[in-house]
């Protein structure tokens, strides 16, 4: 017997057959967390702000591509723009990184740099850790040409997507809260 042979009798056939079924799964969960999120986010704001929508990643992929500097890893996404702005440069957004295990997502204030020179002070201006509850950190994210002002990337629990997606869709609600004046005031 080939040594090829030998080596598939140590694959785990149950393991191997899950897996496949659980793309199927998997594909069918995301975009929908992010259709739920921004759902959530548009039904809890709209009667305060009336212009905000909700930009899911898989509606804006092709664009998404055209835009990217460097190749990234499978993300996806929901964004909340502002009115007066490109929601691609100035944006409330959701993000998870949709190629490692656990699925790992964040919630923050992004802008780009056609806004840094205007939206950066005052992003720096605010207290994040007493207004949205959390640090978080600012990063730059080349590829994508942001800067954010986001919370640190935590594992999605995939046994409650529903509850997550409330989570996250409240962790947006507050970054949008606090965002919106700060836009206002320029």
């Amino acid at each position: 017997m080939g040594q090829e042979l030998e080596s598939l009798k140590s694959i785990d056939g149950q393991k191997l057959s899950g897996y496949l079924a659980g793309q199927e799964e998997f594909r069918r969960a995301f975009p929908l967390f992010f259709r739920a999120v921004g759902d959530t986010v548009c039904r809890a704001l709209g009667k305060q702000f009336p212009g905000i929508w909700a930009n899911v990643g898989e509606d804006h992929r092709r664009e998404a591509i055209g835009r990217i500097n460097d190749p990234q890893p499978p993300l996806g996404w929901v964004a909340f723009g502002f009115p007066g702005y490109s929601w691609w440069d100035l944006h409330v957004g959701v993000v998870a990184r949709l190629d490692v295990w656990p699925v790992i997502c964040q919630a923050g204030f992004h802008w780009t740099g056609r806004t840094k020179t205007e939206i950066e002070p005052l992003a720096r201006s605010v207290t994040w850790e007493s207004a949205v509850g959390e640090k978080g950190e600012m990063a730059e994210v080349p590829a994508f040409g942001e800067i954010q002002q986001r919370d640190l990337a935590r594992p999605l629990d995939v046994m409650n997507l529903a509850g997550e997606a409330e989570r996250f869709a409240e962790r947006a609600i507050r970054y949008y809260s606090v965002a919106i004046p700060l836009i206002g005031r320029r």
